[in-house]
Order: C-alpha cells, then sequence, then structure tokens
C-alpha cells in the first residue's frame, strides 16, 4: 500500500531563470520558473491533509502526471516530503534549527532525546565545567545526571565550609549526587563517564579513566589546562587510545614532563591562581557536548580523537591518538597470563609411557 506524504517546512527562493528550494544545508534547483506553481498546488494540498504520490498527480492534468510524479519522487528523496509515519513524533509548528540539523541525519530531537535518556550518565566533579556541560545537554532534553562528588575535582566556590554544596544548581530534580566510594563500590548501569576540572591536570582524572576502562564504561574527559582546552580522547575499552596512552605521547615529546607532572598534583590546591575567561569554559563545555550527542546519535563520531580548544590562538584542532604500546590502563599485554615456569609440562603417566619405551636414567 502506497504510504501517504506529509511535506516538511522549506524555503522557496525564486530567481530570473530558475526556483531554488533550500532547508538547512541542503538545496534543490529547478530549472524552470513554471514549476512555482506545481510546487504551490502540492504544499497546499499536503497542508490540508497527507496523500499519496498517485493523489497528488491526479490534482494535474494527464498529460504533466507522469512529469509530476518524477518531480515528487525528487523531493521525496531529498526527504522534503516524508511518510505519515515517520511524521508521527514530528512537530512542523514548533520546528527548532536543531531539527532542521537532525533532519540532515535522517533523526529528529525526539528520537535524539530517546537516543540520550537510555541510561543515566555519570559526571565526575562538582565544578563549573561539568555545570556548563550538564546545561549544553538539557537542550537536547538529556536528563538522568548521576553526579560523582570527587573532593578532588571540586570547585571550591560550589562548596560552604562545611563542605556542603551551596550552589543551586546542583539541587536540579534531574541530578542525583553521590559520594565519590558510594559510586565505586556500588556502580549503577550507565552509559557514559565523563569526568572534567577546569583547573588543569591530567592527573586528577587519571583514576577515572582507569575506572572506566576496567569497567567497560564509555569515558570521556574534559580539560581546561593553561587556558587550552581539551576534550577527549572518548575511551571505549579495546577500542583505540586512553588518557594514559596521551600522557604517555605528551610525555616523550616535551623535556621537562617531570616537571610538568608533578605540579598537576597541586592543581586542586591552584584553582584559586586558576586563569581562564569564561568563554574558554562555554565553548569547551559546548565542544564535549556535542562530542556526546555525536556519538549516541551515530553522527560522524570517532574515538581516541582529541580535540584541542585555543581561543587566544583562534584555533580548534581534532588529532587522531595512537595507542601506546607500553600502556599501563589499556594496552593487552596487561592481559596477558603469567607464565607459571615451575608447572610440570608432562603429566606422570605420560612420564611412565616414556620411562616404558626408551628407559629412565637415574
Amino acid at each position: 500500500m502506497e504510504s501517504k506524504l506529509k511535506a516538511l517546512p522549506f524555503q522557496i527562493i525564486e530567481l530570473e531563470d530558475k526556483i531554488i528550494l533550500k532547508r538547512g544545508v541542503s538545496s534543490m534547483a529547478i530549472p524552470d520558473k513554471s514549476a512555482m506553481i506545481i510546487i504551490k498546488v502540492i504544499q497546499k494540498a499536503l497542508l490540508q491533509s497527507p496523500r499519496t504520490k498517485e493523489e497528488l498527480s491526479l490534482l494535474f492534468s494527464g498529460s504533466v502526471r507522469s512529469l509530476i510524479a518524477n518531480f515528487i519522487d525528487h523531493l521525496i528523496n531529498k526527504n522534503y516530503l516524508i511518510s505519515i509515519d515517520d511524521a508521527k513524533n514530528y512537530d512542523f509548528d514548533k520546528e527548532t534549527p536543531q531539527d532542521i540539523f537532525y533532519w540532515h541525519f535522517n533523526s529528529h530531537q525526539n528520537q535524539i532525546a530517546k537516543l540520550l535518556n537510555e541510561q543515566p550518565w555519570a559526571f565526575v566533579g562538582v565544578n563549573e565545567l561539568n555545570k556548563k556541560l550538564i546545561q549544553s545537554l538539557f537542550q537536547d532534553r538529556k536528563d538522568g545526571f548521576v553526579i560523582v562528588d570527587d573532593p578532588a575535582l571540586r570547585n571550591i566556590k560550589f562548596f560552604n565550609d562545611d563542605h556542603e554544596i551551596i550552589d543551586g544548581f546542583w539541587g536540579d530534580e534531574r541530578l542525583t549526587i553521590v559520594g565519590q566510594l558510594d559510586f565505586v563500590k556500588n556502580t549503577p548501569e550507565i552509559g557514559f563517564l565523563i569526568a572534567s576540572s577546569e583547573f588543569g591536570s591530567l592527573k586528577l582524572l587519571e583514576d577515572w579513566n582507569e575506572f572506566g576502562v576496567k569497567n567497560k564504561i564509555p569515558f570521556y574527559p574534559i580539560l581546561l589546562q593553561n587556558m587550552v582546552g581539551y576534550a577527549g580522547p572518548l575511551v571505549i575499552a579495546d577500542e583505540g587510545a586512553c588518557l594514559e596512552c596521551l600522557k604517555l605521547r605528551q610525555n616523550s615529546a616535551s623535556n621537562d614532563f617531570d616537571e610538568k607532572r608533578s605540579t598537576e598534583s597541586f592543581a586542586f590546591e591552584g584553582q584559586k591562581y586558576t586563569a581562564y575567561h569564561h568563554s574558554m569554559l562555554n565553548i569547551l563545555a559546548e565542544v564535549g557536548a556535542f562530542d556526546l550527542v555525536k556519538f549516541k546519535s551515530s553522527i560522524q563520531w570517532e574515538i581516541g580523537t582529541l580535540c584541542e580548544v585555543d581561543l587566544l590562538g583562534g584555533s580548534m584542532s581534532r588529532r587522531k591518538l595512537i595507542k601506546a604500546p607500553r600502556c599501563s590502563i589499556c594496552s593487552p599485554m596487561t592481559e596477558i597470563p603469567l607464565v607459571n615456569i615451575h608447572k610440570q609440562l608432562t603429566s606422570d603417566d605420560s612420564w611412565k609411557e616414556i620411562e616404558q619405551t626408551v628407559g629412565y636414567d637415574e
């Protein structure tokens, strides 16, 4: 049975020699201005009620019906006309630029929200960067956040002298705050583990990288250090590089890595003296949120890549990380069992057969 169609909103641009239909970054040029009346008839008919391709063709005289059918096929292929089955959960009257963005990938906001909410996500650190990141994800209708309160990743301005949270944001009903030890001992089913710090230090995120790899939980670090933002890599156990691989690569390319790593141990105490512009936080959080959404919605995502955001330098670059062969966290070498050199390799029964055959010299 032929499916009934519904028209998505699209712009009609009338030029001197042609008509252009445009929706998002998608466009369709029609080199015949007389097609304008055909487009208007189809739009008006579908606004009144959904119709099949044949029903739309019958609105025109018999001599041009085959051309009309061909034109409708083009509109369907461009996804300007969709079946009413695909349009069930689509709110045409409240369409946003974000809806049109997802349309380019054969999806829409309702579908994305459903994917994002399949499982709760865990965010490690009650800090400014996680706050911005979560606020961005709210706009994609993500809910179900587990906030892991790691003391080393706290932004001290969110706490009073009794170590109680005083920032109202963290009281949102969509957030569940748990202590670090409780989370590690009784880890819930989560879809992502995200750890962040706006006062630098890979060292503060290392344990969470290992925790994610060992427990087969996708891990995503996000870090603002020395006024440069780092989003990623997205770490999935047995697939691609992890945060430890990044650290080892950085160490091998630096002459003074010992000094740099030793100062990272004092990042929490030094957060009062950290320098950054609020735009650096906002943009880094948006980059991180978009990475996570892309992965869950299968939109041009990659694992094992690091995005470096340098606002002062006016650049944003993405590079693929290669696994470090001797990585203590994700290298296959960590899973090779030790060989017991004391184990007898030949059974007693086999030795007896050998003795009977060739003898055995004491």
